[in-house]
């Protein structure tokens, strides 16, 4: 089952070395929303907002983007099995598995 889970990166929260951290959003109602970090920092302009994916230019300083896009997929998908879990119990808050 899909979810709204999307990757995306704050502007705003930029750290001391330049890099944006990624972060999962859920949104579990339509004016609410969670953002969950991956542990994962890239520089804004090797980040696809569209696809939600990083850029194969990315830097080697930064790691590799295939490893690291391995990482948020796999970190997407275990999201999504623990809104599913949690959907599937009656009068839980899937927030409050995340």
């Amino acid at each position: 089952m899909r979810h709204p889970l999307k990757l995306i990166i704050k502007k705003r929260e930029m750290r001391k070395n330049r890099t944006h951290l990624i972060y999962l959003q859920y949104c579990y109602a339509p004016t609410r929303k969670i953002a969950l970090g991956t542990g994962i920092g890239i520089q804004e302009i090797y980040w696809n907002r569209k696809t939600s994916t990083i850029s194969v230019n990315l830097p080697a300083e930064f790691g590799d983007h295939k490893t690291l896009g391995a990482q948020l997929r796999e970190q997407l998908r275990k999201a999504e099995k623990i809104i599913d879990f949690a959907l599937t119990k009656a009068n839980t808050c899937s927030v409050h598995f995340l």
